[in-house]
């Protein structure tokens, strides 16, 4: 698959992500310490729902605003060389929303990337999944892990934070 169509399908699942409810009056990645999924890259991590830090990343290779439909105002997307950050602003802070991968030189923290088989994904995330055509769900406390897969191939990474847990 070429990097275009990954990257429009990237972006559309992005929009989708956030589309749902408005928040109630809770802020960013309030798990209560419960286990999530993240992103750990260059002695950082990024986690879905936690508070998000322009300065902490660097500069972006892109980025663009897109009118959100979960939160007022806009959401935020921050395009890096191996990765792209969705956020949403709450109470005046920037929160991230999602974290879709770019390439195979990323890879989840339990080790799945792109071009690991089906089989690779269930050995490493069991068979507790949500499956919706060729993609594969995986929920672990407010983040879920999203996989899509082209002839059982993994071609497609990312990390949401499930909006609903904010009422």
């Amino acid at each position: 698959m070429n990097l275009k169509k990954l990257l429009g399908i990237g972006l559309i699942t992005l929009c989708l992500a956030g589309c749902g409810e408005t928040p109630a009056n809770k802020t960013g990645n309030e798990s209560n310490n419960t286990s999530v999924y993240s992103l750990k890259v260059s002695n950082m991590e990024i986690v879905p729902g936690g508070e998000f830090s322009r300065e902490k990343f660097g500069t972006e290779n892109a980025f663009s605003e897109l009118s959100s439909c979960a939160f007022e105002g806009k959401d935020r997307v921050y395009t890096y060389d191996h990765y792209e950050i969705q956020t949403f602003l709450k109470d005046g802070k920037e929160y991230v929303l999602s974290v879709y991968f770019l390439d195979n030189t990323v890879k989840t923290s339990e080790g799945l990337e792109f071009g690991d088989t089906l089989d690779k994904m269930k050995e490493l995330y069991g068979n507790n999944y949500k499956e919706t055509g060729t993609m594969y769900e995986y929920e672990k406390g407010n983040t879920t892990l999203k996989v899509i897969l082209q002839n059982d191939v993994v071609s497609s990474i990312e990390y949401v934070f499930d909006v609903d847990s904010l009422k």
